[in-house]
């Protein structure tokens, strides 16, 4: 059993295993290109690396691209691409956050719109928000929404809500 344990050890990667690694580390490289100049110097890349990415956002032909673009996969085989990946995972964080933060102001909003608990939940969450400003613009929402205006006040409560619950 042991014998077997160390043969599928030291077997070498199919080419098919091969394929996806390198098309994997050309993804990675596809992802360090959409990076700007100061994402890029704070992820410490190795001197070739940068020079390559930065010769690919310099190219404009697609062929050229499509070569470059395998060239950077190639160098990325003789990096270690896992503290590259991290710190690019890093990266996007901020973004997700952000999403979350807008998730939550949208699902208050559709909260005051539609639910007559919603003021006092909000009340409760946020004491010091303005409950008189947030009513006049969801009763402008809804008057907006019966006579078919364009959703100038929902773009405002929208506002107002991301403003109140970031304090």
């Amino acid at each position: 059993m042991n014998q077997t344990l160390d043969t599928a050890i030291s077997t070498p990667l199919s080419k098919t295993q091969r394929k996806k690694a390198m098309l994997g580390l050309q993804a990675l490289g596809q992802a360090l290109i959409e990076l700007n100049e100061a994402q890029l110097k704070g992820l410490e890349l190795p001197d070739d690396l940068a020079a390559a990415i930065q010769e690919m956002k310099r190219t404009k032909t697609h062929e050229g691209k499509r070569r470059q673009l395998q060239y950077i996969g190639r160098i990325m085989r003789q990096v270690d691409a896992e503290p590259i990946a991290v710190k690019l995972e890093q990266l996007k964080q901020p973004g997700r956050q952000e999403i979350a933060r807008l998730h939550r102001v949208e699902q208050w909003r559709e909260r005051l719109l539609n639910d007559a608990n919603g003021f006092t939940a909000l009340q409760a969450l946020k004491p010091g928000v303005d409950m008189a400003k947030l009513q006049k613009l969801v009763a402008t929402v809804k008057a907006e929404a019966a006579q078919a205006r364009p959703p100038k006040a929902f773009r405002d409560l929208f506002r107002e809500l991301a403003v109140c619950l970031d304090d």
